[in-house]
């Protein structure tokens, strides 16, 4: 199995921006880097102990890609100090989650990716009590017959995150029984997919909204997640009876339950439900065309490729109003949408989608806020602007986006969203 931090699906990394446009998106991204490293301001910003969200590890990776980009101007000192950071905010701690985000995998993700063998035991440490926590996880799922809770298998919590650090870090023994298990569900025969939601496993204000438990069809939450952790553990060359099976099926039922229109297709948050989602990394067209563009490639199924790539050219057929892309950050704004599109731009090589790439890596550059503690400002659940320096709410997500329009560094760092 090839499954290695070094590999995770990018290859030569051709920039989307070149000449003055270049400049100014890595001059922007090296002054967001520079506000993250006022530790003062970053530290009263910091919302989670661990994961790749907002914590240390988080703004480990930034400074890490950072340093890839511009060396010899002390990214990695910066590195080094953020998980240094991190491991202390672990020391004594109870009730740290497990999962990618928020959790320990999240914290061994930026551990691996800064450096693995400086934090050789630090690694062996989390890889330890994340092997153990998910014994009776996996154990849960398999004795339940009636379904699974979204966070227990998604990639911000679940079994997907926990998938995509172990397939960064060649783990195969953590990597099997994750990969395993979600072929079992999604590879399910029958006519209710393995992995709904019954009501009594949603939080009290979904359960009101879907009484009859619900399908969730976003790639933050819902099935396209796991979808893509499989893709990529397939093309990665990792090997487990019935996984071609469940990503056919599972791309299939996502094929199935699109919502078409006069531009062409969307899809709704879950099932039931016929309303389209936002367009987004979190939910929407975009990070559901990109799990099965995933698909499409590691089935070899050419028409499955093609439909995924004119999903994502729909979005941009759409009025902007009808795309809720209001904010910048990576989770549900401009900066997700435009790190997807160039995935799929240079996967392939399409020219329509290179065109709204640059548009959007346009917005992102004219969108910055000199007067914004760390240059761009997330939107709060009600959306209202709040200073975030995450990389999924926050100005690190924007940067890291900017460098890969702007440079030929691949963003190895995309592996944390399951884009690659």
């Amino acid at each position: 199995m090839s499954a290695s931090g070094d590999d995770p699906g990018v290859g030569p990394w051709k920039p989307l921006l070149a000449g003055a446009n270049a400049d100014e998106a890595v001059r922007v991204a090296r002054e967001v880097g520079m506000r993250l490293r006022e530790t003062e301001r970053l530290e009263s910003a910091i919302r989670y102990r661990a994961g790749v969200a907002e914590s240390h590890p988080a703004f480990a990776i930034a400074f890490a890609q950072l340093d890839a980009c511009l060396p010899g101007e002390g990214w990695d000192d910066a590195a080094l100090e953020e998980i240094e950071s991190s491991a202390a905010a672990l020391r004594g701690a109870s009730r740290v989650p497990t999962g990618l985000f928020a959790g320990l995998a999240g914290t061994a993700y930026g551990a691996d990716f800064v450096d693995p063998e400086r934090y050789a035991q630090l690694l062996r440490t989390l890889d330890g009590l994340i092997a153990r926590r998910l014994e009776p996880l996996l154990a849960r799922l398999v004795a339940r017959r009636d379904g699974c809770a979204e966070y227990e298998i998604d990639v911000v919590s679940g079994l997907a995150g926990i998938g995509a650090y172990a397939l960064s870090r060649g783990d195969e023994p953590m990597l099997r029984p994750v990969v395993e298990r979600l072929v079992g569900l999604l590879g399910a025969e029958g006519d209710t997919p393995a992995w709904r939601t019954p009501p009594e496993l949603l939080d009290d204000d979904v359960r009101d909204e879907y009484p009859d438990g619900r399908l969730n069809c976003g790639l933050a939450h819902g099935i396209p997640g796991p979808l893509a952790l499989l893709c990529l553990v397939h093309s990665a060359g990792f090997h487990a009876q019935g996984l071609e099976e469940a990503i056919r099926h599972t791309s299939g039922w996502l094929v199935e339950h699109a919502i078409e229109d006069e531009r062409g297709v969307d899809w709704p948050y879950s099932v039931p439900g016929d309303r389209p989602a936002r367009a987004a990394w979190c939910y929407g067209a975009p990070g559901i065309a990109r799990a099965l563009r995933l698909a499409g490639e590691a089935l070899g199924d050419p028409e499955l490729q093609a439909f995924a790539v004119s999903a994502l050219e729909s979005v941009f057929l759409r009025p902007r109003e009808e795309l809720r892309l209001d904010g910048v950050t990576f989770c549900h704004g401009v900066a997700g949408v435009l790190q997807i599109t160039m995935r799929m731009a240079a996967d392939s090589d399409g020219d329509r989608l290179r065109e709204a790439a640059s548009g959007l890596a346009g917005e992102l550059i004219e969108r910055f806020e000199p007067d914004a503690p760390f240059g761009y400002r997330g939107l709060d659940p009600d959306g209202q602007p709040e200073d975030q320096p995450g990389l999924l709410e926050g100005a690190a997500g924007v940067a890291l986006v900017l460098l890969a329009a702007a440079t030929s560094e691949p963003p190895r760092w995309d592996r944390v969203f399951l884009l690659a």
